[in-house]
């Protein structure tokens, strides 16, 4: 793969034969650039290469807001000829779609919102030094002495650690975790060599933080300043009992790698759903898989838990064996101990359908129009094109592509109906500002899930047939694998950076992710609320959000997204197998959804986003507060610094979970060393 370096600057000289070139590559004649291309963005400067083009095509001075006259030129010699070719149905993918008038209809499936943006940061300067017992070292004296601890957390044998410092920061979802350093890294490969750590952090008292995927959105939520940091990345076995009925699981793993082992068996896991997304934090938080709706969340189909707990033993924490702290486990977070391995039942599902659908919304200048709102003008080229690209959705929408949000939401919570007792159906929706777009989009991603041995699914089950009517711009609805669709929404995670990484249509059509994350500076915000679920109060939601969000949007690069995903009444009855969890919903009352909010911002604005995502969370509440439709769980994946999770819990939960808590951490080694995190 010929890829370019992040952060350069290459001029290109603009001859007569160079335009030309432009023109050919735009309509995709003759270089080949589809599928195949290998491609790579960097944040501040956009850089492709195509296998079967050799040179490569840079463009300076495209960052966020800023469009000057060569990236000019481009556009008009290689995107406006994109758009008469849309009917041939081949999507181009290569260098010259990138002006904020680039992309296409396959393309717009990439603008899904309310799922959280995967973006890294590269370290320019050493973190310190490796010793050959797989610890690292800051170059500084302070940190708890370095946690003093390093030197006794060698392992009994040496194991091999990359030297290079990237792969502390490489494996962290949001920006904000990875701006910490920690003073010592530690990557045990045992449950053993955790346990000789907890041990060390104990009888030194060093803060300290434990990582499983980092895909945490907020700072210290697996990262810290100057403490030791605890790393499963090496945690990553995935074994089946013999019989098949229990996959036995290292907490390092992501998800995609579970899948691709356990479906060569015939298999799967109630999982995550975004490839990227590390087992620990998930089924330590609740875990909503596509599965959900027909076997609970990931915490229900837990029968065991490979715990190392405060004192550093190594228990197996099960009904049988500890049923206290196993039910602390299911909801409680990292509080009681460090889970180095999750024992989850297994299930023979076949293949799924489904995908994610993108509307134009019929109704947006109208809500618009009742909030009196008004767009506004920005006399630069960047904002004459970005305008142009908002009035060619409004051409497709006066072509009889767009649809109605209502229609769109009224399907969503037929969805809900008691009535409706297809448990292979999973759905949510998405609204997205998209500021390459100037637009507001929506959709619904949708999977449908059947029984091994059921056949092949409908590409089009009656469930959702209609959905399936309404006018849409572009769906990837399909028949697959979990693995194919887990790296769909970890492609569409990758977009919610403020602008169209075109690397990741090749996500989307199938093939694993980069794993070279962009140098982007980006922050991530997140916060979440529960509602009962509701046709007229996810409309009104939608306006709440546009309304707020609204003046915003002048913002370069900004992109600001919300989600709501249904939880219904059977699925919260399946939150009691096992004995129960501690997250304290009961079915009679549900149906309900989770909204979120998800933005994706320059860091320098990070504060202002933050309380722009703290008001509409506000909002919304007090709309649904007036309507008796608010519900006081928060669902502690989605949650961001400053909601208190376990107020949501019931008062008799909270208590017994610090009860449960003070047996097994008397001491506080998990709510006072490690920092991190939503506390009991």
């Amino acid at each position: 793969m010929n890829q370019l370096p992040i952060g350069g600057i290459y001029e290109l000289d603009f001859s007569p034969s160079g335009l030309i070139l432009h023109l050919v590559t735009g309509l995709g004649l003759g270089l080949g650039c589809g599928a195949e291309d290998s491609t790579f963005f960097s944040c501040d400067l956009y850089s492709i290469s195509c296998r079967r083009f050799p040179t490569a095509l840079l463009f300076p001075g495209l960052r966020f807001g800023y469009f000057n006259f060569w990236t000019f030129l481009s556009f008009l010699f290689s995107v406006l000829p994109i758009f008469p070719i849309f009917p041939l149905g081949k999507p181009l993918w290569c260098s010259d779609m990138f002006a904020p008038l680039s992309f296409s209809l396959f393309s717009l499936v990439l603008l899904i919102g309310g799922q959280h943006a995967d973006a890294q940061v590269q370290v320019q300067e050493p973190l310190g030094t490796v010793d050959t017992l797989g610890v690292v070292f800051k170059n500084s004296t302070s940190g708890c002495q370095q946690a003093v601890s390093c030197i006794q957390l060698q392992a009994a044998s040496p194991t091999d650690v990359n030297s290079n410092p990237e792969f502390v920061t490489d494996r962290y979802f949001a920006l904000q975790q990875r701006q910490l350093t920690p003073a010592c890294v530690v990557l045990p490969e045992s449950a053993d060599d955790v346990a000789r750590a907890v041990q060390v952090v104990g009888e030194h008292q060093c803060p300290f933080a434990v990582r499983s995927g980092g895909h945490g959105n907020h700072a210290r939520a697996s990262s810290i300043e100057g403490g030791l940091l605890i790393d499963l990345g090496r945690l990553k076995s995935v074994t089946v009992s013999e019989d098949e009925s229990v996959a036995l699981i290292g907490s390092g793993n992501r998800w995609v790698d579970v899948y691709e082992v356990l479906e060569e068996k015939g298999l799967l896991v109630v999982g995550g759903r975004t490839a990227t997304v590390g087992v620990g934090g998930f089924a330590l938080g609740g875990g909503i898989s596509y599965l959900s709706r027909r076997y609970g969340w990931a915490v229900d189909n837990i029968r065991n838990y490979e715990v190392v707990l405060a004192n550093g033993t190594i228990a197996n924490v099960n009904k049988d064996t500890h049923p206290d702290l196993f039910f602390a486990l299911r909801g409680g977070g990292n509080n009681f101990g460090i889970v180095t391995r999750f024992d989850f039942e297994t299930r023979r599902i076949g293949m799924m359908s489904g995908g994610t659908t993108v509307f134009i919304m019929e109704d947006l200048e109208t809500r618009k129009a009742a909030l009196g709102l008004k767009d506004q003008w920005q006399w630069t080229i960047h904002s004459f094109l970005a305008h142009a690209a908002k009035y060619f959705l409004k051409g497709l929408g006066s072509l009889g592509l767009a649809t109605n949000s209502r229609d769109v939401i009224r399907e969503f919570v037929a969805l809900g109906d008691e009535s409706q007792t297809d448990a292979g159906a999973h759905a949510f929706l998405f609204l997205s500002w998209v500021p390459d777009l100037r637009s507001f989009m929506f959709g619904i991603t949708r999977m449908y899930t059947t029984v091994a041995g059921s056949g092949t699914p409908d590409p089009d089950p009656p469930v959702f047939r209609n959905v399936s009517s309404l006018k849409k711009l572009h769906s990837t609805n399909r028949v697959s694998n979990m693995t194919d669709f887990t790296r769909e929404l970890d492609g569409q995670n990758t977009v919610l950076r403020g602008k169209l990484y075109v690397k990741y249509i090749i996500a989307v059509m199938g093939k694993k992710p980069p794993t070279n994350r962009a140098n982007c500076t980006n922050r991530n915000i997140w916060r979440t609320i529960t509602l009962k679920l509701d046709a007229d109060l996810i409309s009104d939601v939608y306006d709440v959000f546009i309304s707020n969000v609204h003046p915003y949007t002048t913002t370069p690069g900004a992109l600001l997204s919300c989600n709501m995903q249904m939880v219904t009444k059977y699925e919260i009855g399946l939150f009691a197998q096992n004995g129960g969890n501690a997250f304290s919903i009961h079915p009679d009352e549900g149906p309900l959804f989770l909204f979120s909010v998800t933005f994706s911002q320059d860091a320098a604005d990070y504060e202002r986003f933050e309380a722009l995502a703290e008001k509409v969370i506000s909002d919304v509440a007090s709309l649904a507060k007036d309507r008796d439709l608010y519900h006081p769980f928060i669902y502690q994946n989605y949650a961001g610094p400053g909601q208190d999770v376990y107020a949501g819990y019931s008062e008799e939960n909270r208590a017994r979970l610090k009860q449960i808590q003070r047996k097994y951490d008397p001491e506080g080694v998990f709510w006072k060393l490690q920092p991190g995190y939503f506390k009991v």
